[in-house]
């Protein structure tokens, strides 16, 4: 049994899903869904889901759907779930839908900042070239075409100790706690949303 939150990502694609479930796994327990009707089943049947980040189109259910079904749900846990809508083929109209439906937050696929604790920054300054060049070469299946990507990901905003996020009505606290498994941990919570 794990003391992480679980939270349920949906989106149609699979490359997506395995990419921010990677990046989630460690911090939260993370379910996927491949569509909406498919997510909205694991929501009425696993309780123990704390939070939806969700992609708008897919086949079956879309996001805007399925937030619809989640917010006029009777169970109150899936009426005030956080509901975070991650989507890069959307239009302003589609955005103020989703706002107006009650999404928690709107992340755009290919965001603008990136944000890593100074941990994380200074072991990229380190050896971000020499890993990258390391899990190029043991897994070039992986990586085919690498030599197309422009070089590492360089952080947009970095911070010491804690940064807060307001993401609409949703608070997310971002706390580096220091060495301890690795020099890069962030521990991430809701501090206005007791679990």
């Amino acid at each position: 049994m794990t003391d992480q939150v679980r939270i349920l990502v949906v989106d149609d694609s699979r490359l997506v899903r395995m990419a921010l479930a990677r990046n989630l796994k460690g911090t939260f327990d993370v379910r996927e869904e491949g569509d909406g009707e498919a997510a909205w089943q694991q929501l009425l049947l696993d309780h123990s889901i704390r939070a939806v980040l969700s992609d708008l189109q897919m086949p079956k259910l879309a996001g805007a759907g399925l937030l619809q079904r989640v917010r006029a749900s009777k169970p109150r846990r899936l009426q005030e779930m956080p509901f975070i809508v991650v989507s890069g083929e959307e239009t302003e109209e589609e955005r103020e839908r989703v706002r107006v439906l009650g999404a928690s937050a709107y992340a755009k696929e290919g965001a603008t900042e990136i944000i890593a604790s100074r941990g994380t920054w200074d072991l990229i300054v380190e050896r971000g070239h020499a890993d990258m060049k390391s899990a190029i070469e043991r897994f070039p299946r992986l990586f085919a075409g690498a030599e197309s990507v422009p070089g590492l990901t360089w952080p947009t905003m970095v911070f010491e100790r804690e940064l807060t996020l307001h993401l609409g009505t949703l608070e997310v606290k971002l706390m580096h706690i220091g060495p301890g498994h690795t020099l890069s941990l962030i521990h991430i919570s809701e501090p206005t949303r007791p679990y």
